[in-house]
């Protein structure tokens, strides 16, 4: 039987414990069509922040950064934001927020974009960040890009998304739980410590500036994978400083133009790895940025035993990025 509900249904896998979205609203997602629909915004939801040239502002006729509601939403803040409607353990609906950050310019990605029109992204990220946290539902606010048409982007037009989350998926729950076992045992952050010894022994350090460093991590998921973490102990991404997201966005447009130079492509996604919303204390933890250039498939033992094959050691991945 064909289900004719719109809205978005989280479901259990109970033999993994996985969480899976369908959202029938995705489905109508264009792609490729010949009227770019960020360009002049005429079809798409009111904005709930603009920037123009550095400054919030509200015309929207005048922006070089916007951020906007999907329009085909993986969640959506319908009117009874008050509780979740869990019908079982394996099953929940939810509202939730998924909101696009555009850039002014149809042609340019980040790595073509100046310096202070990338760190108008990154005061979008914190600026929603702050905001989308203060709902109780709200447990983990991912944010993410997809450049490419291999890396999953449905528009040319370069933007980046923002989705909540009410719970805080499997393998964030790991990361959080090894650096809280860590932080336990030696009372130091367990990034803080990689990041010393990537900065000390420099065989996988691709780029690094006053704040930030980037490099290929000891055990990629990801052939040419980058992570790119502040060098000062910051749990939260949202308590970013001015000066902190000029550096940031520095060094990732240079990151970027490693893959356009060296890989001859440069599909690619980016996420943001920050502490959740649940009221717990993560002072142990250490945000990041995490940059994965979509240069390869999947096989079957990788997608089956969910263990992925590198056919370079990380140390000559950095050895060719710089």
């Amino acid at each position: 039987m064909i289900n004719k509900k719109k809205d978005t249904e989280l479901r259990n896998n109970l033999l993994s414990g996985d969480w899976v979205i369908i959202a029938p609203a995705r489905s109508n997602v264009p792609r490729g069509n010949n009227e770019c629909p960020f360009c002049s915004l005429k079809d798409q939801e009111e904005p709930v922040l603009i920037y123009n040239n550095g400054k919030v502002v509200n015309d929207k006729t005048k922006w070089t950064t916007i951020v906007i509601p999907n329009k085909y939403p993986v969640f959506t803040p319908f009117a009874n934001e008050c509780s979740s409607e869990k019908e079982s353990c394996f099953k929940m609906r939810t509202p939730g927020h998924h909101e696009l950050v555009i850039t002014s310019n149809h042609d340019k990605n980040i790595s073509e974009l100046p310096i202070k029109r990338i760190k108008e992204i990154f005061d979008c990220y914190q600026s929603r960040i702050q905001i989308l946290k203060k709902n109780k539902l709200v447990k983990y606010i991912s944010i993410f890009q997809n450049c490419g048409e291999k890396a999953g982007a449905s528009q040319k037009h370069p933007h980046s998304q923002i989705i909540t989350i009410p719970f805080i998926d499997k393998e964030l729950q790991m990361i959080i739980s090894n650096s809280k076992d860590y932080f336990e045992r030696n009372n130091k952050c367990l990034h803080c410590e990689i990041i010393e010894r990537e900065i000390r022994d420099k065989q996988r350090l691709v780029l690094e500036n006053n704040t930030f460093i980037a490099y290929v991590p000891y055990a990629p998921k990801f052939t040419f994978q980058i992570i790119i973490a502040p060098k000062k102990h910051r749990s939260l991404f949202e308590d970013i400083a001015e000066e902190e997201k000029i550096d940031l966005a520095d060094i990732l447009k240079k990151a970027i133009n490693k893959y356009k130079k060296k890989l001859n492509d440069y599909a690619y996604n980016f996420f943001i790895y920050n502490s959740p919303n649940d009221n717990k204390d993560h002072s142990f933890f250490h945000w990041y940025l995490i940059l994965i250039p979509r240069i390869g498939y999947m096989g079957g033992f990788e997608v089956g035993a969910n263990m992925e094959i590198i056919t370079r050691y990380p140390e000559d991945q950095a050895k060719i990025l710089k």
